[in-house]
């Protein structure tokens, strides 16, 4: 995937990205080691997107990679040391992921 930021074009593969938020009018990008800015992009848009991709969005401001979850609870899921909150709207979406998730650490 392809962002604009800074003013230089930046290739990201999508199992680096950690997640997503929406701050304003811009999108954090969050990596392994750094966070990078995207301007002018909708968090909608962007979950349109990366719908059937491995990502999920789970609150109006964040879209998560679903394989980069390392534990879950009934209202946040944990990425590295981050706890990225589910909101309400999201939460149907966010269940169907935590049975997934539940019975996959099973095996």
């Amino acid at each position: 995937m392809i962002f604009k930021s800074e003013g230089f074009s930046r290739k990201l593969l999508l199992k680096d990205i950690l997640y997503f938020e929406s701050i304003g009018n811009d999108i954090k990008v969050a990596l392994q080691n750094e966070f990078i800015m995207v301007p002018k992009i909708s968090i909608s848009e962007l979950a349109s997107h990366l719908q059937h991709k491995g990502f999920l969005r789970i609150h109006r401001s964040f879209i998560i990679n679903q394989n980069q979850v390392a534990a879950i609870s009934n209202h946040e899921a944990l990425i590295g040391k981050i706890s990225i909150p589910v909101g309400r709207s999201f939460r149907e979406a966010f269940d169907h992921f935590a049975r997934q998730f539940s019975a996959k650490r099973l095996f």
